[in-house]
């Protein structure tokens, strides 16, 4: 990812008084993280200024339009589409002209495949409050509205055909399900990158700046990303969320029945240490301190 406007916007906030080396260290923390993040998401980002032209990209876009490169300082519409002239109803234009997060569906081709890009623009601004481009995140979307198509024919051909209620929502019901299950593998995806290649480097971050004025900025991004994490936990599988081979066991046996002193005799281990689990697995689906039944929700996954 080209990182030098991040760079440029780090160094118009150096920290005054702090040692070379140290500031040095500071700022490579923070471009390599701000490298991670982009490139750990399974789906195109791009970052483009206010006339539309791509001052940054993440791998996955380089990887998608690898003939077209080098793109950088170059049109998006140029780019990703082959046009003269931005698309018809482009989010990224209404977000930089409404200063408000867009989205659209836009059709695409690339090395003569065709298919549709979700789009979803958000708004960049300065210091001063004023808009200074966009960023573009870019998921592909053409299974899911292939399935969605292919359902609608099947709507029309089983009207046609007379054919019953009941086989109807059979079979809409399967294809829904296909749709479903590309949709959690996606996001399954997302989770787990986060929790391999981000967490570790926030947790870096949040010790090598704990004395530092940026420290609530990390604190602060470390909140968003978990907002932007928790209602997609909520809609994946148990076996997606990271839980540890004894978390799962422990997990298996509550929605059994079993009570902690039950579980604790039939692993071999001490009342305490099965709490201690419990804990953690509240925690990862996010409902510590919150009055709900542990055994009443893993029941309802």
């Amino acid at each position: 990812m080209e990182t030098n406007f991040l760079k440029n916007w780090i160094l118009k906030r150096s920290v005054k008084g702090l040692p070379s080396f140290e500031y040095d260290k500071v700022v490579g923390d923070f471009e390599r993280f701000l490298s991670c993040l982009f490139n750990s998401i399974q789906e195109g980002i791009s970052i483009l200024d206010n006339n539309l032209n791509i001052v940054g990209t993440n791998l996955v876009m380089k990887d998608w339009y690898k003939h077209k490169k080098p793109f950088i300082g170059k049109k998006c519409y140029e780019v990703y589409h082959d046009r003269t002239k931005p698309c018809n109803n482009c989010p990224s234009l209404e977000a930089i002209e409404s200063q408000k997060s867009s989205v659209g569906i836009i059709r695409y081709k690339r090395d003569n495949n065709k298919g549709y890009h979700e789009l979803y623009s958000f708004p960049l601004f300065d210091d001063e409050k004023k808009i200074i481009g966009v960023i573009e995140y870019v998921r592909d979307i053409t299974t899911v509205k292939e399935i969605e198509n292919l359902t609608q024919r099947l709507k029309k051909r089983l009207s046609v055909q007379n054919k019953t209620l009941k086989e109807q929502e059979i079979t809409i019901k399967l294809l829904f399900k296909e749709k479903e299950k590309e949709e959690k593998k996606i996001l399954s995806n997302f989770i787990k990158n986060i929790n391999i290649l981000i967490k570790p480097i926030l947790e870096d971050l949040k010790i090598s700046l704990k004395n530092d004025k940026n420290y609530e900025k990390i604190l602060f991004l470390e909140k968003n990303i978990k907002n932007i994490s928790k209602p997609i936990i909520k809609n994946l599988p148990i076996n997606s969320l990271e839980f540890t081979n004894t978390e799962l066991k422990v997990i298996s046996l509550i929605k059994e029945g079993l009570n902690s002193r039950q579980i604790a005799e039939f692993l071999g281990v001490t009342k305490k240490s099965i709490d201690f689990h419990r804990l953690n697995i509240r925690k990862k689906l996010d409902i510590n301190g919150k009055k709900v039944n542990l055994a009443t929700y893993l029941l309802n996954l």
